[in-house]
């Protein structure tokens, strides 16, 4: 009885330090886990955001965000559900990339103002003139392949829609992983055709930047 009193105080001191109104509940990421395979996503998610705000847990703050995102063992919503996806990116979770590239490409939340200069310079396409949720997608999957995630490839090239140049660069990066591009092919071929000489020279350019940056043999794609 006495356990279960001292319990329930350890989760108020939590609460008013944290200032958080939401509930938590003291636990490790193994039962939490537990909790989640169970299906009991009302009471996993109460100890994964302890987890994410008391222990700076990213996969769990990774996974609140899913909560949210689905209603799991929370009300859905998807503002909280993208502040969770930012928080676990911002310290450093690869998953939360590509995540949040997909919330973006979808017109979900856009980079905040002024963050367009950043973006371009991770694309190493500083003429980019896209729409800036498309934009911040961009910016978050090239995040997602420095860090191995070479399945965000071929999303880039998606999200790059009718841009020949940066398609077709991104194409050749990922034929220099192996990914089946094949439904890109004869639209890369195409650009690769009719392109004038300067633009084909440019996208060539941007290719062989990115190999050198995220290909096979990179050190940066290997995270060394």
């Amino acid at each position: 009885m006495k356990t279960t009193g001292f319990r329930y105080i350890v989760i108020f001191v939590l609460l008013a330090l944290s200032g958080c109104s939401e509930p938590i509940t003291p636990g490790t990421m193994e039962e939490a886990n537990a909790l989640l395979a169970a299906e009991k996503h009302d009471k996993a998610a109460p100890v994964y955001r302890y987890l994410a705000n008391e222990k700076g847990n990213t996969q769990a703050m990774l996974n609140m965000g899913h909560f949210y995102y689905g209603g799991q063992g929370v009300d859905m919503d998807r503002r909280k559900a993208f502040d969770w996806f930012l928080k676990a990116a911002n310290a450093g979770n690869p998953d939360a990339y590509l995540t949040l590239g997909v919330m973006n490409v979808n017109g979900t939340y856009e980079l905040d103002e002024g963050g367009d200069d950043i973006v371009w310079v991770n694309c190493h396409a500083a003429i980019v003139t896209c729409e800036r949720s498309v934009v911040a997608s961009i910016w978050w999957y090239v995040k997602a392949v420095a860090t191995g995630q070479k399945e965000a490839i071929e999303y880039i090239i998606s999200a790059y829609n009718s841009r020949g140049a940066e398609r077709y660069a991104w194409g050749q990066l990922a034929i220099n992983h192996g990914i089946d591009i094949s439904s890109y092919n004869e639209e890369i071929q195409a650009f690769k055709n009719q392109a004038d000489p300067q633009n084909l020279q440019q996208a060539e350019a941007w290719a062989e930047k990115l190999i050198d940056l995220y290909g096979v043999n990179s050190l940066a794609y290997n995270g060394k």
